[in-house]
């Protein structure tokens, strides 16, 4: 997958892309089917049915494109591969994609972290394992979360990261999934088993003290791993000099066998410094130690009274040498993928090109015409693309907000989508921010276990608001479902919720961290809270900051 394509994978980007490493030639299995308490939720028949007025008519036989069925969606999504799942991923939101329908499954929505971060991305193998990351993006630096699948929901992983980014992410061997993390100002890099009996894992030399992007003599931009265990990592080759001065010197890949420590290290055809000005590498596809691809962009060495002629650049490895192949004419690929049965397809600066025939080192590229129901968004307008097998290739032509899903082949019914109200309503619940324009703001309180008794209370929260007499007939305590689990919280004029949320936050309770949600579901039952008393005196050791809040 492309390193670089997981820091730019948010609203901010229109370039987002799949992780070449993640593809599946099998479809998707089903997702499991909830409600969510006062959303409408429309079948298949009855979604398309909803969303017919805004879907154009399906393109015509003198479409000269391969995309055969178009639907209009009203929001930003990119397609997400893991293992043998597909998802659609909006600014807030994981849905899943099955057969014919991109449904709602509400448990792909539990666990994930409201507030910290756009556009959730699933790696690994799901439905067996599954690990979602989130980034966030705040003064010229991102930060990552991490969570793991339950098979029920996501829970918080964080503590694997240790306040390290994620740069990159595969699924491995053995049920197990590899991540590159790298700590502050991306100074040291390091790799990170995600699951699964543990294994000695890549290294990673140290060539350089506390030098900005080279420490490792790398700068990193693309990692894939086998599930026989190989792994690749391909990036720009950098040196430390005496005034600690950065060089680049070609673009290489380190490649390690099955539980090697140390890698080989290679220097891509064309890209040495004697051969080009300039590369990268933004993907690779590997399907097994004889097979790899890389793919990328490549800036010639050129006189200096002459502009150089960036190009698209591949190469493919067969076990034996690194040979340069035929790649489109454009600047750089920014993803790659392949069919079963051998033909590439590659997304170039939204637009999309296919090879005429397999990969081949003098292969013939054809761009891929979008289809003319989508014109309104232009011909460079690809923002994801999945290759499913040799006949269905899917992608989502999009803006800011609106997206177009096409595919390449109809299936036994139209493609049908959740309702509009569905998406609006669950977006909002999982943006904090939307709390402070919502009708029935609600300050969620306390997740109750699975298990929990119907009658189950809040002894803690009770005494934290003892003396608080202000509260009195203001706020309101209730339990009320959201998602797939039951939660304690009070709702209230905003005032008064933000009053509450102070003094159970200055509490410091053990497993509470009130958060602000717009949640307009019917609460199932109300809690009495007797506010009379005197306050109680906190002890000093909970008058510190609140903690990091909890998942809900």
């Amino acid at each position: 997958m492309s390193i670089g394509n997981l820091r730019r994978y948010s609203g901010l980007f229109a370039l987002a892309t799949l992780a070449a490493c993640q593809r599946a030639a099998v479809a998707p299995s089903s997702a499991s089917a909830h409600t969510v308490p006062g959303a409408p939720v429309a079948s298949p028949a009855r979604a398309a049915d909803a969303n017919s007025a805004n879907l154009p008519a399906d393109v015509g036989v003198d479409d000269p494109s391969p995309f055969v069925e178009t639907v209009r969606l009203p929001y930003a999504a990119r397609l997400d591969v893991a293992g043998a799942r597909t998802f659609l991923t909006t600014e807030r939101l994981l849905l899943a994609v099955s057969g014919d329908a991109v449904r709602v499954d509400l448990a792909l929505l539990e666990g994930l972290q409201p507030g910290r971060a756009q556009f959730p991305r699933v790696f690994g193998n799901m439905p067996e394992s599954g690990w979602a990351v989130q980034t966030s993006y705040a003064e010229r630096t991102s930060r990552s979360s991490l969570s793991r699948w339950t098979g029920s929901e996501w829970v918080d992983a964080n503590n694997l990261l240790r306040d390290r980014s994620v740069l990159g992410i595969s699924p491995w061997s053995n049920g197990r999934t590899l991540a590159l993390v790298a700590s502050d100002y991306e100074k040291t890099l390091q790799f990170v088993q995600l699951g699964g009996k543990r294994v000695a894992l890549p290294q990673l030399p140290q060539t350089a003290r506390d030098t900005y992007g080279c420490v490792h003599g790398l700068q990193p931009a693309a990692m894939s791993a086998l599930a026989s265990g190989e792994v690749y990592l391909a990036g720009t080759r950098c040196s430390v000099g005496a005034d600690e001065e950065v060089t680049v010197r070609g673009v290489v890949i380190n490649s390690w066998a099955p539980g090697q420590a140390r890698a080989k290290v290679e220097v891509l055809p064309g890209l040495s410094e004697k051969e080009a000005a300039g590369g990268e590498i933004n993907s690779i596809v590997a399907t097994s130690r004889n097979d790899v691809f890389v793919a990328g962009g490549r800036v010639p060495n050129t006189p200096e009274d002459q502009e150089a002629q960036v190009a698209a650049y591949l190469a493919h490895f067969d076990g034996k040498d690194w040979r340069s192949f035929s790649a489109p004419p454009v600047e750089r690929i920014d993803d790659l993928q392949r069919t079963p049965d051998g033909h590439l397809w590659a997304l170039a600066n939204g637009a999309l090109w296919s090879t005429v025939g397999g990969a081949s080192e003098s292969a013939t590229w054809r761009r891929v015409p979008l289809p003319q129901s989508a014109s309104e968004l232009g011909q460079d307008s690809v923002s994801s693309f999945w290759v499913q097998d040799n006949e269905q290739v899917w992608a989502t032509l999009g803006s800011e907000d609106l997206t177009y899903l096409v595919r390449t082949k109809r299936g036994s019914e139209p493609l049908s989508l959740p309702s509009e109200a569905q998406i609006a309503q669950l977006s909002s619940a999982l943006d904090p921010m939307a709390a402070y324009q919502c009708d029935t703001p609600t300050l969620m309180l306390l997740t109750l276990a699975r298990s929990a008794p119907k009658d189950a209370d809040m002894p803690s929260i009770r005494r934290a608001l003892v003396g608080h007499s202000e509260l009195e007939g203001k706020v309101q305590f209730i339990e009320l479902p959201f998602l797939t689990r039951r939660y304690l919280g009070a709702r209230g004029d905003m005032d008064s919720l933000l009053a509450t949320q102070a003094i159970l936050s200055s509490a410091y309770i053990p497993g509470v961290a009130p958060e602000m949600r717009c949640l307009d579901g019917a609460p199932t039952r109300t809690l009495s809270v007797d506010f009379g008393g005197a306050k109680p005196e906190l002890p000093a050791a909970h008058q510190q900051p609140s903690p990091r809040r909890r998942n809900l």
